[in-house]
């Protein structure tokens, strides 16, 4: 299973604890952006919330 590559870069980020805003600074993009691909990420991976998303990509070799 792969990610698109912003979802990936969102999925980690969220992975090391930063909030929508942070990510939204460090990628230069809206917080409503983010929040768009962390809801696809959420749906590609049968996630329930970002915490559940984590384990996942944890699980499915997404994060290291």
């Amino acid at each position: 299973m792969t990610l698109p590559p912003r979802q990936q870069q969102v999925l980690e980020l969220v992975s090391h604890g930063h909030t929508d805003r942070q990510i939204a600074d460090l990628l230069g993009i809206r917080q409503h952006t983010v929040r768009t691909h962390l809801d696809w990420t959420l749906r590609t991976l049968g996630a329930r919330n970002r915490y559940h998303a984590v384990a996942i990509g944890f699980q499915k070799g997404l994060l290291r």
